[in-house]
């Protein structure tokens, strides 16, 4: 399971502009969109801080969920702000703070391996099971409790327990997220992998 694709951070001025001037960036009071050149600043020194856990945290996904990686390269594209997601990945800066950064961008390759189609197949009987079991939550809860157990599991391999404490407190008011960090802290994200595993085709 060395094998991993490489992320390819993007600055897109067409695609950014679209963020420039949306809904959620106008949403957003008090605040100035940052400049090309700020997020390409950016870029660069998240990068950096990046490549330095890349292999660590690609290899740890895959070795902890038992799913192969099945692309060789990740775009991830880099806006000014935006809600991020994974397909395509998509994240924004958080001025002078890359190890958010880097926990965004974790988040988003643990949904997004779930995500590919030969994984997607593999996957029906552990999603089945885990939909029965939290059949009472959000389908957004159901599974985001297995996304923040894969991630608890890497970062306290990686003896980073304060970067899941800082996850945790960032969701503290959004109720379904909140739920499932709930329930791994209640049902143990060593538990859930294990059932995770056990139900993989």
């Amino acid at each position: 399971m060395e094998n991993y694709p490489k992320v390819t951070f993007i600055y897109s001025s067409v695609y950014d502009k679209k963020w420039r001037s949306g809904e959620l960036n106008s949403k957003k009071e008090n605040t100035v969109y940052p400049s090309a050149t700020e997020i390409l600043d950016y870029i660069r020194n998240a990068e950096k801080e990046w490549r330095e856990e890349e292999k660590r945290t690609m290899t740890g996904i895959s070795r902890i969920t038992s799913l192969r990686w099945e692309e060789e390269k990740i775009c991830c594209f880099v806006v000014g702000r935006c809600r991020p997601f994974a397909f395509p990945t998509t994240l924004q800066i958080y001025e002078g703070d890359y190890q958010r950064f880097i926990d965004v961008l974790t988040h988003e390759l643990i949904h997004r391996i779930f995500s590919s189609k030969g994984n997607k197949k593999k996957l029906k009987r552990a999603w089945s099971y885990f939909n029965k079991k939290y059949r009472g939550e959000s389908r957004v809860t159901r599974v985001h409790v297995i996304v923040y157990a894969v991630h608890s599991y890497l970062y306290r391999e990686l003896e980073r327990d304060e970067r899941i404490s800082e996850n945790i407190r960032r969701v503290r008011h959004k109720p379904d997220y909140k739920k499932a960090w709930d329930i791994v802290i209640r049902d143990g994200y060593e538990k859930i992998i294990e059932k995770l595993k056990q139900n993989i085709a």
